[in-house]
């Protein structure tokens, strides 16, 4: 720091320039093989990084065309990620894909075993049957299944591959008798996303409404205190404010007294409101009464339109015998 202080105090007292602290490159110094360029027909290349467009548009999936067939129908993580909760709740409203046939096939060298429609009276809020791929197929882990399988052994079986085996038991085991196993757990999600007044964004948009109602009828109480006081022209501040004060000036009096007619108004108001959407202060009975007072201008102007107009200027003297001038 003092190195750079003392040089600048002799930049100051010699007068020397920078040209004598830094050699000026010269022109010539450049190596001759460097070849003349064109500045206006060089393409520099740009600083920034090009943007990449992804030209391939996500389609969005027309609900009315899902395929039924479980053994057809892609993955769910395929589908459009904001896409998919639409394609659950269709899906969950057109229920199992439940395939009954008179014969199914046999399949097994050895035991000849088949699909029988009588265990979709056993499982009928899951089990689905793919006549194609003659297998079982569960339509709640198809829902909501992941690419990895959840990370299971088997827990694409009845999402991707289908269940062959034909046996009572194993759609028993597929359940799970634990109450966190991975079918039940997706049965929940599944009643979860049906029912609507649980959801998150319900219930946001619920308080917001409730809010909202809430901030325009404490704004709404100081809209008409004020109306009343300017029409009686009456003060709106008093001496003192406090809730421990006996009188509180006129605006927040009127505030009190309507609130003790009103239990809707007096769980919103006051000390009931919170403090910074309260609209009693001073600076809001000032905004309020400019509202006002530009509406009045309005309708005056309205009304007045090009007409002419005077100004009323009258002067008294007080018992000071000092001049006073009022102009309306």
């Amino acid at each position: 720091m003092m190195s750079f202080l003392s040089l600048l105090s002799s930049l100051s007292v010699h007068n020397t320039t920078i040209d004598s602290y830094f050699k000026r490159k010269n022109s010539e110094s450049l190596p001759s093989s460097t070849p003349n360029v064109e500045l206006s027909n060089t393409e520099t290349p740009s600083s920034k990084s090009p943007r990449i467009e992804n030209k391939e548009a996500v389609k969005e999936v027309d609900l009315a065309s899902l395929e039924r067939n479980p053994a057809l129908r892609p993955p769910i993580w395929k589908y459009p990620i904001n896409q998919q909760d639409e394609i659950r709740r269709a899906y969950l409203k057109l229920g199992p894909f439940q395939c009954k046939l008179q014969n199914y096939p046999f399949f097994g060298p050895k035991n000849r075993r088949h699909f029988c429609s009588s265990w979709f009276d056993l499982f009928p809020s899951w089990l689905e049957y793919s006549p194609s791929k003659d297998a079982a197929f569960c339509l709640p882990c198809y829902l909501f299944s992941k690419p990895c399988g959840n990370g299971r052994s088997g827990a694409n079986t009845f999402v991707v591959e289908g269940f062959r085996n034909g046996e009572n038991c194993a759609f028993l085991r597929h359940v799970g008798k634990n109450i966190i196993s991975m079918h039940k757990n997706t049965v929940s999600s599944c009643s979860d996303l049906m029912n609507q007044s649980q959801h998150i964004e319900t219930f946001v948009e619920k308080l917001t409404s409730l809010e909202i109602a809430t901030n325009r009828l404490r704004l709404q109480v100081s809209v008409d205190v004020t109306r009343w006081l300017v029409l009686q022209g009456c003060a709106f501040r008093g001496h003192d404010e406090s809730l421990d004060s006996i009188d509180r000036g006129n605006f927040l009096q009127m505030i009190n007294f309507l609130a003790s007619y009103n239990q809707e108004v007096a769980a919103v108001v006051l000390e009931k409101a919170p403090q910074n959407a309260s609209y009693s202060s001073p600076q809001i009975q000032k905004e309020i009464l400019h509202v006002f007072s530009e509406k009045v201008k309005k309708t005056i102007r309205e009304e007045i339109s090009n007409a002419k107009f005077c100004l009323i200027v009258d002067e008294a003297s007080d018992v000071s015998k000092k001049e006073h001038m009022a102009i309306v």
